[in-house]
């Protein structure tokens, strides 16, 4: 019995504490925020410092492609913290 892509991927994320019952919500925090708190959000939720996810974000802006569009949705879209 082959395992599919599916089954990999979904098995990755849990064994790899993204999507366990105690993991992190994803919000953007009032404190230590530069712009409007993406990045600190997604570094905490997936257990990264923030200045590797801004590193990653500053770098990305050098390929071609919608980051700053995404930047801004993912703005909208993620909750402000407490």
């Amino acid at each position: 019995m082959t395992i599919g892509i599916a089954d990999w991927f979904h098995g990755f994320i849990w064994h790899n504490g993204f999507m366990s019952d105690n993991a992190k919500s994803l919000v953007r925090p009032r404190e230590g925020r530069m712009i409007a708190g993406v990045a600190a959000g997604l570094a905490d939720r997936f257990g990264i410092t923030r200045t590797t996810m801004r590193v990653i974000f500053v770098a990305s802006m050098l390929l071609p492609g919608p980051q700053i569009l995404i930047y801004l949705i993912l703005w909208i879209v993620i909750p402000e913290g407490d």
